[in-house]
């Protein structure tokens, strides 16, 4: 909804801007973050920063565009659904996390969007403006200190007050096997991961998964289907939150050789730790 259009910029206008520039515009949700991104020539940073606060403080919400982008979204989740690596990550994240918020699929059901008033998503909207901290990054031959006089201008500079986040995410831990309707099996093997609060904690990780899955010479990788050819589609992850971190490994198998995969993949996160 924050490209449909603000109160003095229509969506052709904000779309054709970021074109025009030779720029990209974009936005993600994730399980507890929202991010509205671009990409544009240094010249046009300034006014390009311009453009997104538009987007995120003064978007119109109308009723007409929320209807039409409701069902969009609605489209968004079947396709999801008929994806077996993001059902199934959903999947995992659900039984690890079972019974708190962060289980929740991020796009939520298609009977949840049904439902959703205009008037509901638009308070949502002003809450996330009102009670949210916002970060701010800006890379590139930029002048900082005239970005950050620019920025120091906008909405976003009024207070703020503390959400209540809740209980913090309890990790359920044992082997699940669950049914899916896909030709293959979805296998995940994760951990979870201690106080992840310092840049050294997140370098180390981002480090650690290299080696492990993260890349075509990592460990699992070579080890699982170069070696082995067990696989087509593998990798490892890690994701951090407020209040829980986990680390993840992942791979798709046909169900007649996924006993052999889990038990290569168990003895290569085995060797691993033996080495460290």
């Amino acid at each position: 909804m924050l490209f449909k259009g603000t109160e003095r910029l229509s969506a052709f206008s904000i779309a054709r801007f970021f074109d025009c520039v030779g720029g990209y515009v974009n936005a993600f949700t994730e399980r507890e973050h929202l991010c509205v991104y671009c990409v544009v020539p240094a010249y046009k940073a300034a006014e390009s920063i311009d453009i997104l606060c538009d987007m995120l403080f003064c978007s119109v919400f109308r009723d007409e565009d929320i209807e039409k982008e409701r069902s969009v979204i609605v489209s968004e989740i079947l396709s999801s659904l008929d994806d077996p690596e993001e059902t199934g990550t959903d999947v995992a994240i659900a039984t690890l996390y079972a019974g708190h918020g962060l289980s929740r699929p991020i796009a939520g059901s298609v009977d949840d969007v049904e439902s959703l008033s205009a008037s509901s998503i638009r308070s949502q909207y002003r809450t996330l403006l009102e009670t949210v901290p916002l970060l701010v990054s800006v890379a590139g031959a930029i002048d900082s200190e005239c970005m950050a006089k620019q920025l120091g201008s906008k909405p976003y500079r009024s207070g703020f007050s503390e959400r209540n986040t809740g209980l913090a995410p309890s990790w359920n831990p044992g082997r699940f096997f669950l049914d899916s309707r896909f030709s293959q099996s979805q296998v995940f093997l994760s951990f979870p991961l201690n106080s992840m609060t310092s840049p050294e904690d997140w370098f180390s990780w981002a480090v650690i998964n290299a080696i492990i899955g993260d890349t075509v010479s990592s460990r699992l990788f070579q080890s699982l289907r170069e070696k082995r050819g067990l696989c087509y589609s593998l990798y490892s992850f890690f994701s951090c939150n407020r209040d829980s971190s986990i680390w993840s490994s992942y791979l798709s198998v046909p169900p007649e050789r996924t006993r052999e995969a889990v038990d290569s993949l168990c003895a290569e996160i085995e060797s691993v730790r033996s080495q460290i």
